[in-house]
């Protein structure tokens, strides 16, 4: 098999514009969710779009020696099945750039159980039933079912959104199997979308050095410090 990273990235957030391009200790949150995706070993593409704002995603992938693929904005779908196809990948492992504190090793465990499967009718996860918090977000499923649901999907949601045409249509054709966490921790978020997510994020780089932690640190961390949570309880997710 050939696996391949797929982020999914731009600057035009309706909440934080420029967020992935936000800096703490002097790099970017996209730098510091490209080096946790690293850890995986196995090839990134960014998957940005063809509006002249993310020019600037282009360049930062030449710098840093990452496959880039420009498409859609909207039909993030269409922007997966192109990357995927341009870069002969077997399998996708789906993982989108608001996750600066990514873990590649939570990744490389949740492959390694896709693989010992073994089934291209395979979608493994750990959203659907959410057990991590947001920010620990990954996908993974075959180029074969990928191209099925860039042929079928139709409707704006399932194309914006890249695997509701797995979650929700899948007739039983389907395998789902979801990656739990051994304690719920669905009531956190160390995702990045408004400037109290950032916050947090960047409280918990500078004060607790948290791109160095691994995700069952970063979990016992917020699970113990009640102040860290504070600082984006309030925040509700988009629908």
């Amino acid at each position: 098999m050939k696996p391949l990273i797929i982020t999914q990235a731009r600057m035009s957030s309706s909440r934080l514009p420029g967020k992935i391009l936000m800096t703490v200790k002097g790099k970017s949150l996209l730098q510091y969710h490209i080096d946790g995706l690293k850890k995986c070993h196995i090839p990134i593409v960014i998957a940005t779009t063809t509006n002249s704002a993310d020019h600037v995603i282009e360049v930062f992938s030449k710098e840093n020696g990452l496959h880039c693929f420009r498409g859609d904005e909207l039909d993030v779908l269409s922007r997966y099945y192109y990357a995927a196809v341009n870069y002969d990948a077997d399998v996708i492992i789906r993982v989108t750039s608001d996750c600066p504190l990514i873990d590649g090793d939570l990744i490389t465990e949740g492959y390694e159980t896709y693989a010992d499967q073994n089934d291209d009718q395979l979608f493994l996860s750990n959203t659907l039933e959410r057990t991590f918090p947001r920010g620990f977000d990954y996908a993974i499923f075959s180029k074969k079912m990928l191209v099925e649901a860039h042929q079928l999907a139709s409707s704006k949601y399932e194309r914006e959104h890249v695997t509701p045409y797995f979650r929700e249509n899948n007739s039983n054709r389907f395998k789902l199997h979801n990656i739990l966490s051994p304690i719920n921790y669905n009531y956190l978020r160390v995702t990045l979308d408004t400037l109290e997510d950032f916050n947090l994020i960047k409280k918990i780089i500078e004060k607790y050095h948290g791109t160095s932690l691994g995700y069952k640190e970063v979990l016992k961390l917020l699970s113990t410090h009640p102040d860290l949570i504070e600082i984006n309880k309030n925040v509700k997710q988009k629908e």
